[in-house]
Formats: structure tokens, C-alpha cells, sequence
């Protein structure tokens, strides 16, 4: 336990490094990657994620059984596209799980809220960054009904969708920093 937290202080230590350089660098109108060798990966990092990019993360919870594994890469390439349409959001930033559940673990209300809901009816949730404005908000969810309707074929009433705004301090993409905590929203 005692080496994961100092391999955890180790990799936080160098990603603040590699921050701190940046924007030293920048402040002194020097091009980062003229003064810095950057593998890849470095590169990927820095681009995505000390950038200020948000990437909301979806869980759809749907009745095991019901749906072909097209039909559930429909539904994730659909919530992902949602994203690019509704947010600007570069498709390649892509977080989805898609979970299956029993009858007895998935419980949906038929015809609350005057939904005339089918056995295909599921629930998605959405972590989305709190600082999105409602007007986004609206806009996503549109686009997740629109385009599960137009390329999985699953009605607007089977659609219950739940945005969980998150701070951007609350997410890590890896390597146990948040990457999101001090940075601007790009998108």
C-alpha cells in the first residue's frame, strides 16, 4: 500500500511538473514543444487534458436480453455522437458502459409522466461538467433521443435520461490526477 501512494505522489508530482513547465514556457511566448521532447502519449496529454477538454461519461442501464450486440454499439456510438452534435465535443473522447439488468433489477414506471414506455425502456445517466448551461443541457438531451430513435431504434418514450453535474476537480482520465481541476472548459 505504502508503494502505491508514493508511485501515486511520484506520477501526480510529474504531471504538475510537466503543467508548471508548460505554462512557463507559454507565459514566456516560447512554443512548448521546441524546448521540450514530448513521446506521444505526452502529447496526448497535454492536448487533452491540460487543455481544459470535458468529456461527459454515459451509463445506460437497459433489460438484459433485449438488445443484439449491434443494437448496443448503436446505442453507444449514439450517445457518443450526441456529444459531437450537441456540444462540439471531438468524437474520439468516448466514456460508455452499458450495463444489462434482470427484470428484478431494472424497475421502469410504464406511463409516468404520460410515456407509453415498452420493454425497451431504459435508464442513462450522464456525469456532465456543472459548469454547463441549461441551454446544453437541453440540446444533449434532445440529441440522445433523436439519434437512439434514428440508428437503434428505441422510441423517445423508452428514453429516461439523469444528467449528474460534476466539478471538473471530481474527474481523473488516469494516472490518479485531475486533470480537469484548475483548467478552463473547452467545450
Amino acid at each position: 500500500m505504502q508503494t502505491f501512494r508514493v508511485i501515486i505522489v511520484l506520477v501526480a508530482s510529474a504531471a504538475v511538473s510537466l503543467l508548471l513547465m508548460h505554462v512557463a514556457l507559454n507565459a514566456c511566448g516560447k512554443n512548448v514543444e521546441r524546448h521540450l521532447e514530448f513521446s506521444d502519449a505526452d502529447r496526448f496529454f497535454q492536448k487533452n487534458f491540460l487543455t481544459g477538454t470535458h468529456m461527459p461519461v454515459f451509463h445506460a442501464h437497459i433489460p438484459k436480453g433485449r438488445f443484439s450486440k449491434e443494437r448496443k454499439r448503436a446505442i453507444a456510438e449514439s450517445l457518443n455522437r450526441s456529444l459531437v452534435e450537441a456540444l462540439g465535443i471531438p468524437a474520439g473522447d468516448r466514456f460508455i458502459m452499458i450495463s444489462e439488468h434482470d427484470d428484478d433489477e431494472l424497475f421502469i414506471d410504464p406511463t409516468f409522466m404520460d410515456m407509453d414506455r415498452t420493454a425497451d425502456a431504459m435508464i442513462i445517466t450522464v456525469l456532465i461538467g456543472a459548469h454547463r448551461p441549461s441551454d446544453d443541457k437541453q440540446k444533449l438531451l434532445a440529441a440522445i433521443t433523436r439519434l437512439l430513435q434514428a440508428n437503434a431504434d428505441i422510441s423517445p418514450d423508452d428514453v429516461f435520461v439523469a444528467l449528474v453535474p460534476v466539478p471538473n476537480e471530481n474527474f481523473s482520465f488516469g494516472r490518479g490526477v485531475a486533470q480537469l481541476a484548475d483548467a478552463s472548459p473547452r467545450w
